[in-house]
């Protein structure tokens, strides 16, 4: 068996170096993809705690690249890149998550934002009026309705 192989994968092996060389690493380790997609959250958690946003983002994208039906990373890679204003990449996440958890209240009036930023304003503006149509009035709703409007006015 090759050294690399019985080699124990510590997730802080990854210290000092980009998503790119932790997964290579973590590849040359066999490291199990159960293990790779939580060191790739806890880098991003850790990242986003010391003010890197770009960086957290790079690893939760390594995170759903390798569990793409986790629908809770989507949403919060989305909200990063709305900090980044990175607003294309959050209305496709955004959406990735909707398709995997279509009963969280918080995704359509984010889309509906996400859209606006991106200056999809016929597109935000359709999707608040689904939304208005498939759920009850919300304070959640009426929120997403004035920053749209304040968008695509």
């Amino acid at each position: 068996m090759a050294l690399a192989q019985e080699e124990k994968f510590a997730w802080t092996q990854c210290d000092g170096m980009g998503t790119a060389a932790c997964s290579r690493l973590m590849d040359s380790l066999d490291v199990p993809n159960t293990e790779r997609e939580v060191t790739h959250k806890a880098r991003a958690s850790l990242l986003l705690m010391g003010g890197d946003t770009l960086g957290a983002i790079d690893e939760y994208r390594a995170s759903v690249s390798i569990n793409p039906g986790d629908g809770i990373t989507y949403k919060n890679l989305a909200y990063l890149e709305g900090l980044a204003g990175k607003w294309q990449e959050a209305v496709v996440d955004i959406q990735a998550s909707i398709g995997l958890m279509p009963g969280d209240a918080d995704l359509r009036p984010m889309l509906a934002i996400a859209l606006a930023k991106s200056d999809q304003c016929v597109a935000a503006t359709n999707e608040l009026r689904q939304l208005e149509s498939n759920a009850p009035v919300s304070p959640r709703i009426n929120e997403s309705k004035s920053i749209v409007a304040d968008l695509c006015s």
